[in-house]
């Protein structure tokens, strides 16, 4: 199953980039267990969603990303602690998840040219919050 086909003038192509960073702790909140700090930033990582050649152009690129990424036990310990559930009760959950459901989008294709010479495409950040990532916005 692939979530909802994208509408309009061009086909979409996605790709995933991280870049590591020098370890910065924010704040002086801990974790309970281990009283390590909560909030570390070690990398940034980020999906790029962009237009791309027409389908005919990029068949050579895989259609449909997973909505959801390996590993499946973190997500399933992340859910399971942010909604209060058992972790053995969402993790079949998930799997199934993981396997159905893929963002309708091409893996890694060129980025198409843009219209006119000398335009460029426009730009959009988008943040998916606290319960989300990449790409379960």
């Amino acid at each position: 199953m692939v979530l909802p086909q994208i509408k309009g003038n061009h086909a979409v192509g996605t790709s995933y980039w991280k870049s590591s960073l020098p370890r910065r702790v924010f704040g002086s909140a801990t974790l309970k267990g281990t009283q390590k700090p909560a909030f570390v930033l070690e990398e940034v990582a980020f999906q790029i969603f962009y237009p791309c050649e027409d389908k005919q152009a990029v068949k050579a690129a895989p259609f449909g990303i997973g909505w959801i990424d390996s590993p499946l036990a973190k997500w399933a310990d992340g859910y399971s602690s942010f909604l209060g559930y058992s972790r053995w009760l969402l993790y079949p959950l998930i799997l199934l998840t993981s396997i159905m459901v893929k963002v309708p989008a091409f893996s890694g294709p060129p980025l198409k040219p843009p219209p006119s010479e000398g335009k460029r495409w426009p730009l959009v950040f988008f943040s998916h919050g606290l319960a989300g990532t990449r790409t379960t916005y």
